[in-house]
């Protein structure tokens, strides 16, 4: 593992980090860091394969699928596109464990630096704040698109969430290509929570808006989404690219990002602190 010629399994690296005097608590920041990297180095094939021509930088905003309504009302059926293709062969193996320990090096290093926006800081009072969203279920799904500067190197997704309901996870794609897993956190105290994952590069980079869609895997209950908010890097230096708040108070900020969701099991508000 050290020598770069394999990338880790996710037990092995929690246990050398363990055996480093890494305190626990941080170790969950490394396991999500360790996923972001393990899905960017997915196949190219796979992760790039079957988009739309809708995807192309400045391109047409995708118009419904049959049953969808914009606005977020709860309705069924969405298409979505299949992640086709094989394996790319014939990489060399010395530039494949340079990618490996360079993108660990990077995500963790992401990981222990923002602490993936999780949690508020420990130190301070719990924020307070009232905020309307949605939920959708079992073959549900929530689709927008953002605003981004093409000339980004990094993007990333933070979504506020109801820390309620364990076990949230949700598949993401970007322009109809697998980007991200919203891994599951573990339920507690009801309290607002913000999940944040870096999306692969090679997805975004050069484009002026992106087609996000997150569809459930599991739940508890359901999953839901209060907020988005799109973080950009630029010549160095982070900036908001866009929000994106979800409700029905929001009208106007579903209605300028084409918000869509199928399979919506609740709607409504929250009034509540951010935990700890």
């Amino acid at each position: 593992m050290l020598a770069g010629r394999r990338f880790p399994k996710k037990a092995v690296m929690l246990a050398f980090l363990r055996g480093c005097q890494v305190p626990e608590e941080q170790l969950a920041d490394w396991a999500r860091a360790w996923e972001r990297v393990r899905i960017a180095q997915l196949p190219t094939a796979q992760v790039i394969a079957a988009q739309p021509a809708s995807a192309e930088p400045g391109g047409p905003v995708l118009e419904n699928s049959p049953g969808e309504v914009e606005g977020g009302s709860a309705i069924a059926g969405q298409t979505t596109l299949p992640i086709k293709g094989k394996p790319v062969r014939g990489r060399k193996p010395a530039r494949r464990r340079i990618g490996y320990v360079a993108g660990l090096i990077a995500a963790t290093g992401l990981a222990t630096t923002i602490g993936l926006l999780t949690f508020a800081d420990p130190g301070s009072p719990p924020r307070h704040l009232t905020d309307d969203g949605r939920a959708f279920g079992r073959g549900g799904s929530s689709r927008f698109i953002v605003a981004v500067d093409p000339a980004h190197t990094v993007i990333r997704l933070t979504r506020r969430l109801d820390a309620m309901i364990a076990g949230q996870t949700a598949t993401i794609t970007v322009n109809g290509a697998l980007a991200a897993v919203w891994q599951p956190l573990d339920g507690g105290p009801r309290g607002w929570k913000d999940q944040s994952v870096v999306l692969p590069s090679v997805l975004t980079v050069g484009r002026r808006q992106l087609t996000i869609t997150n569809t459930f895997v599991s739940s508890e209950l359901d999953f839901n989404e209060f907020t988005y908010f799109v973080e950009q890097k630029v010549d160095g230096d982070w900036s908001r690219a866009d929000t994106v708040n979800v409700g029905t108070e929001h009208p106007e900020s579903e209605a300028a990002h084409h918000y869509r969701i199928t399979n919506q099991s609740w709607v409504g508000a929250r009034d509540l602190d951010y935990l700890r």
